[in-house]
């Protein structure tokens, strides 16, 4: 009888053994099949992310081309742009050294002409030299500043004697000549000055002779001490004026060379623009990139 049992016992055991060999056998089987499905899947996915990609990638890549294709250099700010004077193409056409006119570059058909050029002064090869005795270049018509004017005004120049003089010599500016009326771009002793006769907004530091900078003034509404900005070569630099009073600019040719008939800048002068509004410290330092890598300083 016991024999009977155990064999009963026995069977029982190989019975519930084999159930529970072949339920791991199952687990183990789906969960091979699972994961190799899941792998399938994750393989499928990164192909399709993969294509998904490239085909981005492709398309980023076009579309960064297309908008570079003509802007691999930085251009200048046109907004606002009334008057735009480059030496190296002062024709609008390529540059000459025989040309008796400084072609306005805006499209604003503000043409200069220019004014008792002889063999002391004239065109280089991307700036025009002022002699300092009586040369000058002026526009054909009027540029349209006036009153409490929005306005920008930038030059790239070099002063071209052993000294600074202390008699408000000109850069740029408009024809016009009185106290709050006049606009212009003073250097007395080599220190900036957005001008406005007898009244004006000047820079601290005086800069050197003999050296190119780009200098670029703006000028919002409102008192000349708290509304002007002076900058050189696209930074910022202090300053202070002398008086709360708004200008009242008159609307006159712009003037490139002089400040009247007794003060005249003996200088090289490679670039000037005229605009209508204020440009953004951003704005003026992407005008200063554009001006050094075009005239090399």
């Amino acid at each position: 009888m016991i024999k009977e049992i155990f064999k009963r016992e026995n069977g029982s055991m190989a019975v519930y053994t084999s159930v529970v060999l072949l339920t791991m056998l199952i687990i183990i089987t789906a969960i091979f099949i699972t994961s190799n499905m899941a792998r399938a899947t994750q393989l499928q996915t990164a192909i399709k992310v993969k294509e998904s990609y490239e085909k981005d990638n492709i398309k980023a890549g076009e579309i960064y081309a297309k908008l570079t294709e003509n802007t691999s250099t930085p251009s200048y700010v046109t907004n606002g742009l009334i008057l735009h004077y480059d030496a190296i193409n002062n024709t609008g056409n390529g540059h000459d050294n025989n040309a008796t006119v400084w072609k306005d570059l805006s499209g604003n058909e503000n043409d200069g002409s220019l004014i008792g050029f002889d063999s002391n002064s004239g065109w280089g090869d991307n700036y025009i030299k002022f002699d300092g005795q009586n040369d000058y270049v002026i526009s054909k018509n009027n540029i349209g500043l006036s009153g409490d004017s929005n306005l920008t005004m930038c030059a790239v120049a070099l002063w071209d004697g052993d000294n600074w003089l202390s008699q408000w010599p000109s850069y740029m500016g408009i024809n016009s000549y009185s106290s709050f009326v006049g606009l212009s771009m003073t250097m007395n002793e080599g220190k900036p000055a957005l001008d406005f006769w007898n009244y004006r907004y000047r820079a601290s530091e005086s800069l050197e002779v003999k050296k190119i900078y780009q200098i670029c003034m703006t000028k919002e509404t409102g008192g000349i001490n708290t509304t002007s900005k002076i900058f050189v070569n696209g930074e910022e630099v202090t300053g202070t004026g002398n008086s709360t009073s708004s200008p009242n600019i008159s609307n006159s040719q712009a003037i490139v060379g002089k400040l009247d008939d007794t003060r005249w800048a003996n200088a090289k002068i490679y670039n000037v623009k005229y605009y209508n509004r204020a440009l953004n410290n951003l704005e003026i330092k992407q005008n200063y990139m554009v001006d050094k890598q075009r005239y090399g300083f």
